[in-house]
């Protein structure tokens, strides 16, 4: 399965359960030109896969990679210290990986 495919399958599970996850989207990050030919400017290298927020108010980060993936140094620190912050951060390599991680 891709990252792509995993991240969809996340997000959709998030929207069936509601309860569980208020709000999740995908995050676009780095530099890319827009279908007019503008540039656009997205999040900061580093920042997760998919952003969102959990029913206690505490921000949800999820960082999607297949199982041969691996996390940039860029990832790894935008992990620590969004830990420091109090942030849910989840690395997650399928729909199973990220639901357990809720836990």
């Amino acid at each position: 399965m891709s990252e792509a495919e995993i991240q969809r399958s996340i997000v959709e599970w998030a929207r069936e359960h509601p309860d569980r996850i208020p709000c999740l989207f995908r995050v676009n990050c780095g530099v890319f030109r827009s279908m007019t030919g503008n540039i656009v400017h997205g999040a900061p290298k580093g920042t997760p896969d998919l952003i969102g927020y959990l029913p206690d108010g505490r921000m949800l980060a999820v960082e999607v990679k297949t199982f041969k993936g691996r996390f940039s140094p860029e990832q790894i620190e935008w992990r620590r210290k969004a830990l420091h912050s109090n942030v849910k951060v989840i690395g997650a390599r399928s729909l199973g990986e990220f639901v357990a991680a809720l836990e």
